[in-house]
Order: structure tokens, then sequence, then C-alpha cells
């Protein structure tokens, strides 16, 4: 026996000893992704070698090509990668894009994540592309505010076209693309480690790998995998939380963002903000329709939030403002506190509950529909648009009808009716314009005389 565990034991100690020496080895091959034969020495060595380790580019042959033409097919793929995107589009409008091609489920896509459309019923995927068109797609993709003006003098700023002009003033104008010689060359193509020059610009580090992390990348970040927590970190530009999070979670906890927070990703029970940490902006829009949940803890600091796709969205928690820009929109406010909100989007529906409360609603679309319950509050509500209903049985002190159509039944509410508007009720009682009238507090919803019917607008069944 003394023998046998002798033998055994020796074994072990060898086994031991060249695993060390095997496990090098599989790493180095691993981790040695640049071994491109044309690997070029220059101003796009970083980047490219960047975009390789974070999957944006891959090699053909054992070449990187860095010289040739970016096509469109090539530029749906390298977006779809970079957010992680997983959702496909109705792409069976366009006639050119073969489903059996390499390229249909990436187009299919990006087409979902609304950022590459076609023309006349085609994709045309195998054209080269143009940098004002990958421009333009870059940001779209990182949710960039447009801007009217550019900051940069370039000799052909004038050959932009005028569709693309917002988007790639924008870029200029945040720094991402620099041109080269005074000029920017809009609708020259754009090679693949021109693209990767710019795309390294503005992503600085990808989190792709679910876990907890403590120390970020200066500049933008992007998480595109579900289930990543980031802990006492400072970031010096924007979190993307991209396509890939899908459903899943992401959890910031003692956190300040000093630029925007974008959330193309994410689902009903996803965005956790928590500790002492500090969102100033966040820009919701997941370019596939389902639910995304903002949670706040006390003692975050969140400013505006602002829905820019169809997602329904909500609301847990403290937050300063919330805009609505589309259309179609429902947010569900629970144990919120809302100091404003402003809408923008047509057919809009918000559901308030017992516990939260908002200061102010500014409505400046028509088709809106507020939904209160017992033990809600809301403050002022403003309503400039046709086709209102503000409902339930919580709490509405005021109510300022600056359109026509506007139905008010949440009992106790003062409703004032501005001159010139028709179909403005306070319950049963009409309001005539330029007059004020209260809803009884006896019966949020009363029938209409003679007994008639009534129609309301529904936005729930239990």
């Amino acid at each position: 026996m003394k023998r046998l565990f002798a033998v055994l034991l020796t074994v072990a100690m060898i086994v031991g000893i060249i695993q060390v020496p095997l496990f090098a080895a599989v790493t180095e091959e691993k981790t040695d992704i640049y071994q491109f034969s044309d690997m070029p020495n220059d101003w796009s060595t970083a980047a490219l070698k960047n975009a390789v380790k974070n999957g944006l580019l891959v090699g053909n042959d054992g070449k990187i090509l860095p010289n040739e033409p970016l096509t469109r097919a090539q530029m749906a793929a390298v977006i779809v990668r970079a957010f992680g995107a997983t959702v496909k589009g109705d792409i069976r409008g366009f006639t050119d894009v073969n489903p059996a091609s390499w390229y249909a489920d990436d187009v299919a896509k990006a087409y979902q994540m609304g950022v590459v459309f076609g023309h006349a019923g085609k994709f045309n995927p195998n054209d080269s592309i143009t940098r004002q068109e990958a421009f333009a797609i870059i940001a779209r993709a990182i949710k960039i505010e447009p801007s009217n003006a550019i900051k940069k003098t370039f000799k052909d700023a004038d050959k932009i076209a005028d569709w693309f002009k917002g988007e790639i003033y924008a870029l200029v104008n945040a720094g991402y693309v620099q041109g080269h010689d005074g000029i920017l060359d809009p609708q020259g193509t754009i090679t693949r480690a021109q693209f990767a020059q710019v795309f390294d610009n503005i992503i600085k580090q990808y989190f792709n790998v679910k876990g907890e992390y403590s120390a970020v990348a200066e500049g933008n970040i992007m998480i595109n995998t579900p289930d990543v927590t980031l802990r006492d970190v400072n970031i010096k530009g924007d979190l993307i939380i991209g396509d890939g999070v899908g459903d899943g979670d992401v959890t910031l906890n003692n956190v300040s963002i000093a630029g925007r927070m974008v959330v193309r990703g994410g689902g009903a029970n996803s965005i956790r903000i928590m500790g002492d940490s500090v969102v100033g902006k966040i820009i919701i829009d997941r370019g596939s329709d389902g639910t995304v949940r903002i949670y706040t803890e006390d003692g975050t600091d969140v400013g505006e939030v602002i829905a820019d796709g169809n997602d329904d969205i909500i609301i847990e928690g403290k937050i300063e403002s919330l805009v609505i820009k589309a259309d179609d929109v429902t947010i569900t406010a629970t144990n919120a506190a809302i100091e404003s909100i402003t809408v923008g989007g047509q057919n809009f529906t918000l559901e308030v509950d017992k516990n939260s409360t908002i200061g102010k609603i500014e409505v400046n679309s028509e088709n809106s529909t507020i939904t209160t319950s017992t033990g809600s509050k809301i403050g002022d509500v403003i309503v400039n648009a046709d086709g209102a209903a503000i409902e339930g049985t919580g709490q509405v002190k005021n109510v300022a009808a600056n359109a026509n159509n506007v139905d008010v039944n949440t009992p106790g509410t003062s409703v004032k009716a501005a001159e010139g508007t028709v179909g403005v009720t306070a319950g049963s009682k009409p309001v005539n314009p330029g007059g004020s009238e209260t809803v009884p507090t006896e019966s949020a919803v009363k029938p209409s005389p003679g007994g008639g019917s009534r129609t309301v607008s529904v936005s729930a069944i239990s």
C-alpha cells in the first residue's frame, strides 16, 4: 500500500507539472488573434486589433484586408456583432437578399435594430457602403442626438446628403469622426481599417462575459451580455446597454455616468440602479418590441429618462423627468416618484399605481390615456392635444384642457377648458370653453344622461 501510494503521488506530481505549460500553450494560442499576414503597422493597427479582439472584424484566409472597402452586408454584420443583436426583423421586402446568403441573418438583425434601411425594395448588400451611410448607421446605433450644425470645417461638407447631415454633424461634433486633410469624403467608400478606427474612437471597452466589474476604460463602454454588474466606478463617457443583453439584467451599484446611458437591451426586471449612483440621462430604445424596467433605489440620482422606441417601460423608484418621443408607448409607474412627464408620442398610455406620485404631466400628442389607482397622486395635467382620457380612482389635482375631447373622470379633479375647445368633460358634466368644473367625488365614472352609452379607454382587464 505504501508503494502504491508513492507511485500515485509521483504520477500526480508529474501531471501537475506538465499541466502548466500545456495550459499556457492553449491560452497563448487563443489570445494570439492578430496574426494576419497583412496586418498593417500604422495609424490603424491598434484599432484593427481591437476590432478583431472584440469580434467586430474577422479575417479571411489569414488576412484582415484593411484596405478593402466595407460592403453594406459587411456593415450590417459588424454592427450586429458589436451590439450583440439576436432578434431578426422581417426583410422579405428586400428582393435582393437571398435567405440562404451568409449575410441574410445579419441584415435581418440590423434591420430590426432600426439602423439599416433599403431603397425601392432593395438592400444592395454587395455594394460598397459610403462613408456617410456608415456614419449614419453608427449614429443610429448609439442613439446620438442629431445636430443642426457642424463645429468643424471640411472643404466638402456640402457634399453630405441632406438626410444624413444631422447624424454626421453629431458624430463630428462629438469627436468620433475626424476626416483627413480638411476633407470628410462623405460619398466615398470606407475601408475596413477606417471603420475600425471610427468605431474604436466611440467604444473603448466591451463587457461580453457576465460577472461583476469594478474597473472601466476611459470613454464610452458597452455591455452586450446579461447578468453584468458594475460596482464603484465612474464612467467618463456613455454606458451603452447593448441588444445582446436581451431580457436579461444589468445592475449599477454606486456608479456615476458622466455621459448618457443608452438602453438597447433589458427586460421587465432588468436595469437596476443602486447605491449612490448618478445617471443624468437615460435613452431607451430596444430596437424590438418589449418591456424595460428602470429601477432606482433610494439614494440614487437619476435625471431624464427618454422613451425613444416602441418599448413599454416600467418606472420603479425616483426620477426627475420622463420624456416620451415614440408612439404607442405604455408607461407603468410602480412605487414611483416622477417630477414631470412630457408626452410627444401619439397613443400614449400611463398607468399609475397606488404608491406612485407625479408632479406634472404635459400631453402634446393625440390619443393619450392616464389611468390612476386609489392612493396615487398627480399634481397638474396639461393637455395640448386632442383625445385625452384621464380616469381611475387616484387623485389628480388639476387638468388644463387646451385641446378638444378631453375626458376627465378622476374624483375631485378641477378641470379648466381653454377658449375655443369642445368636448371637454368633468365626469358627466361638460366644461364650457373658458370655464371650469370639478369631477364629483362620489363617482369616478358616471353614465351619460338619458341612458345612453359612453366610450371609455380600457387599459387592462384583470
